[in-house]
């Protein structure tokens, strides 16, 4: 089994590849229409030279249209509207419509020995047409653009939302551990000063990790040795047992979800008792979901925890940020019975987060 991140969408085709797609679909009722209009206006022109007519017409019409689109990307839309901008429009449409034209005619006498389009009437029945393209494909291309910048723009933000939560994660853990340290330093120097290096590795790999997901088998080895820096604080007061399958190591997870879990029962489930307290830490695998479920025998707490524990509440909202309604972290506790927190991301038969 191989998880790829949100991201990575590697069994559909790429952006580019449906951008042309859809382009090129969005000429199709263009030439239909104007098939149409050829056959109602030369009675008795058969269906197939009809639709030959049209696409002498909206063939180059269609093609010329990527260099509008790339004329777009070149002078995007000005935050103010100038005569310079709208004289710029003025002369790309008429260069635009009177290629179409050009090209249309080379294509006729090319194929038919003829003018098709001599000038008069109909040359400019052609130029208006021609007008009117570039002014939907420009429309369009600009439509475009603004929704790229929107969305880029949103994605951005919930980049950025998703560091500052991470971030606000990590001191809140790194303040717990160097607790830890420092509890220890009176009653038990030497494991005071191994509490320390364990720190030192803690710390090491929370600057170094800048991944918003990670395999489950990374994340349980750095809780791993979290839950070992806590072993030399708590000592037999600390019960863990840890059931995760091998199967789903590879699945990816928030940084330091997991941990934000283990830590929360630490702190609160097994500090506050001088009696053991067991934590135990489980992954389970849903045909659509991955929980990841950590609960502990410690004094419980109220049912509205959720809302005012600070690194749940920081967890709950990280896990907004990147799926949405398809994750949630939900708790189970009352006073006195202990607590239990459990996570779940989506997961499909394929591996991959819906």
């Amino acid at each position: 089994m191989k998880t790829v991140p949100i991201a990575s969408r590697a069994t559909y085709p790429s952006r580019p590849s449906w951008t042309w797609i859809s382009v090129g679909a969005a000429w199709v009722p263009i030439w239909a229409l104007y098939a149409a209009l050829v056959a109602v206006a030369h009675p008795g022109t058969s269906t197939l030279a009809a639709a030959a007519a049209a696409l002498r017409i909206v063939g180059p019409a269609a093609l010329l249209g990527i260099a509008v689109r790339r004329f777009v990307q070149r002078y995007p839309w000005p935050g103010r509207f100038t005569a310079a901008f709208a004289g710029r429009q003025i002369l790309a449409a008429l260069t635009y419509s009177l290629l179409v034209y050009m090209i249309s005619d080379a294509l006729e006498w090319a194929t038919r020995h003829r003018h098709a389009l001599p000038l008069g009437d109909r040359a400019a029945a052609i130029l208006v047409f021609g007008l009117w393209l570039y002014i939907m494909v420009a429309s369009l291309s600009y439509a475009i653009d603004s929704t790229e910048r929107a969305g880029s723009a949103a994605a951005m933000t919930a980049q950025t939302r998703l560091a500052v939560l991470r971030a606000q994660l990590q001191p809140h853990f790194l303040f717990n551990a160097l607790h830890a340290v420092v509890h220890l330093i009176p009653l038990d120097p030497k494991k005071a000063a191994d509490a320390a290096q364990r720190v030192a590795i803690l710390l090491r790999i929370s600057i170094e990790e800048g991944r918003d997901l990670i395999p489950l088998s990374d994340e349980r080895a750095f809780v791993e040795e979290y839950l070992a820096l806590e072993q030399l604080r708590c000592g037999d007061r600390l019960i863990v047992t840890v059931d995760i399958d091998a199967a789903v190591n590879d699945a990816l997870v928030p940084s330091f979800a997991l941990q934000t879990l283990v830590e929360n029962a630490i702190r609160h489930g097994v500090a506050p008792q001088v009696a053991p307290t067991h934590v135990t830490i489980s992954a389970i695998r849903t045909p659509t979901s991955l929980l990841l479920r950590v609960s502990d025998t410690g004094p419980g707490a109220a049912p509205d925890y959720l809302e005012a524990g600070t690194g749940l509440r920081r967890l709950k909202e990280r896990l907004s940020a990147m799926y949405g309604v398809d994750a949630g972290l939900q708790v189970k506790t009352s006073p006195d019975e202990g607590f239990e927190a459990t996570l779940h991301v989506p997961w499909d038969d394929d591996g991959r987060e819906p």
